[in-house]
């Protein structure tokens, strides 16, 4: 129903509102900085966490879900979603094949979850052979996604062949929250974009 924005570089806070909700939801997102300090202030990636409470006086089971696209090279086909399993973190690198080395968008990015927080799912391509073919792509990740509270497992997604098709990879935390309990879920964003 409404969001709350707060910015103070280098940190930007949001607080969500809906009266069909159960929970308190805000979110932080940030990136390193440090004043002086150029190394440490520019690397590449930043955190976007979720912080949820449960203020009713029952228990109730939340999902979060991230997902990012994949803007890697300037061409839409030949992109395609990596999956990894490594440290504690489940996610995707996001790639092109062959990529033009000289190309401003030429490298990677990664999207990331922790696995300690709750019940990790996750979705390696929004168009993948998962879901109905008669259906657009956003409504069938949607439809699966408030049926199920969770995504559907698919590791490694299929390279896109149409230029109209926008690729992306997900993932989604879930857990049973007992009244008045905090929970935090952090995604993780980096990239690598040399030129």
């Amino acid at each position: 129903e409404s969001i709350d924005f707060e910015g103070k570089f280098p940190l930007a806070h949001l607080k969500y509102y809906h009266s069909d909700v159960p929970v308190a939801i805000s979110l932080s997102v940030f990136s390193s900085f440090q004043v002086g300090n150029a190394d440490a202030s520019g690397i590449p990636g930043c955190v976007f966490s979720f912080k949820v409470k449960n203020t009713t006086d029952f228990s109730v089971c939340i999902s979060v879900l991230g997902a990012w696209p994949n803007n890697i090279g300037q061409w839409l086909t030949t992109r395609y979603n990596e999956f990894f399993e490594k440290e504690g973190l489940v996610g995707f690198i996001m790639n092109q094949r062959n990529p033009l080395t000289g190309d401003p968008a030429y490298g990677n990015m990664t999207l990331a979850v922790e696995k300690g927080g709750g019940e990790v799912s996750y979705l390696g391509e929004w168009y993948n052979k998962t879901f109905p073919v008669n259906m657009p792509p956003d409504k069938r990740v949607w439809d699966y996604f408030v049926q199920k509270g969770a995504l559907a497992n698919q590791e490694d997604g299929e390279e896109l062949t149409g230029g109209s098709q926008i690729s992306r990879a997900a993932g989604c935390v879930k857990k049973k929250l007992l009244p008045g309990q905090e929970w935090e879920v952090p995604f993780y964003i980096s990239w690598y974009m040399p030129n």
